[in-house]
């Protein structure tokens, strides 16, 4: 689990998220969404995805990421007794750092393909 500081210097647990937005030929859109424990294994991840999307269905791809308290995830607040509460672990804050939208566009010089088993 990563962490980040929130409030008075405390550490809170977190995870990364990663949400893939393709773009069909036909103007239609799909995403995929995943998590992983660091930022470095959700750009992993998310870029497997986005090279699929992208290399094999000739999509055009957009990454981006958030870095979520793992207790709440990401909503500031828990259930306790059937009553919602601020999350104990973040305060409230929920989304520590966010990395916006971005289009994944891979050189002119790699080419993609489906490997045939």
């Amino acid at each position: 689990m990563a962490t980040a500081i929130s409030g008075k210097k405390t550490a809170v647990e977190t995870y990364w998220c990663y949400a893939i937005d393709y773009l069909r030929e036909d103007g239609s859109k799909g995403a995929v969404i995943g998590g992983q424990n660091t930022l470095s294994a959700a750009i992993a991840e998310a870029f497997s995805d986005a090279t699929y999307y992208n290399g094999v269905c000739g999509y055009r791809v957009f990454a981006s990421f958030k870095q979520h308290c793992a207790l709440c995830q990401g909503q500031g607040e828990i259930t306790i007794k059937s009553k919602r509460r601020k999350c104990p672990a973040c305060k409230g804050k929920g989304i520590f750092q966010t990395i916006p939208e971005t289009e994944l566009v891979p050189s002119k010089h790699v080419q993609m393909s489906e490997k045939a088993s």
